[in-house]
């Protein structure tokens, strides 16, 4: 198996958010997903950290992939909560939340700072562009060639865990 530490993912970008001066940080994820649930940990430990509460009202579970994802948005939204930031836990949920604080008149960063989880290209190109957490994939990709080898050799099998690495973009400055 090769991943990346999705708990430490999500550590660094919460912690980051906090040392932006967030204290209501919401994260959108389906945390019984193994890799949501990880980055869920992660976020769980930079708050804890911080002294910050987990407040189960800023937590919106959904499924990846899931196409209902505006309307979940929105139903969250809908709500009137108390935020400040939001960490999303792919950049195409970041990506729909942005769109629906835009259409709501709320202002990525200056009103509520967004992250999401995975760097895939759009990010650098929405606006504002997407602070992330990169995924080493080519990394990755060398990594799952080498294990093949591995295996092909009847080595024993490993698992290797790649380092996740924040990108800091216009979208929570």
């Amino acid at each position: 198996v090769v991943g990346s530490d999705n708990a430490q993912g999500g550590y660094l970008v919460t912690r980051h958010l906090i040392e932006r001066g967030c204290r209501r940080i919401a994260f959108f994820g389906d945390t019984s997903h193994p890799e949501a649930g990880l980055r869920f940990a992660g976020y769980a430990r930079a708050l804890a950290e911080a002294g910050l509460p987990l407040d189960p009202k800023l937590q919106q579970s959904f499924l990846f992939g899931d196409t209902r994802i505006r309307e979940v948005i929105d139903g969250w939204l809908d709500q009137n909560l108390a935020f400040d930031a939001i960490f999303a836990s792919s950049d195409v949920t970041a990506i729909s939340i942005m769109g629906a604080l835009k259409e709501r008149g709320i202002v990525v960063p200056d009103q509520v700072r967004l992250s999401g989880y995975d760097d895939i290209g759009l990010a650098a190109h929405v606006h504002p562009p997407l602070t992330t957490i990169r995924q080493p994939t080519e990394r990755a990709g060398r990594a799952l060639v080498d294990l093949l080898f591995e295996s092909v050799q009847a080595q024993p099998r490993r698992t290797v865990m790649l380092p996740a690495e924040l990108v800091e973009r216009e979208s929570s400055r």
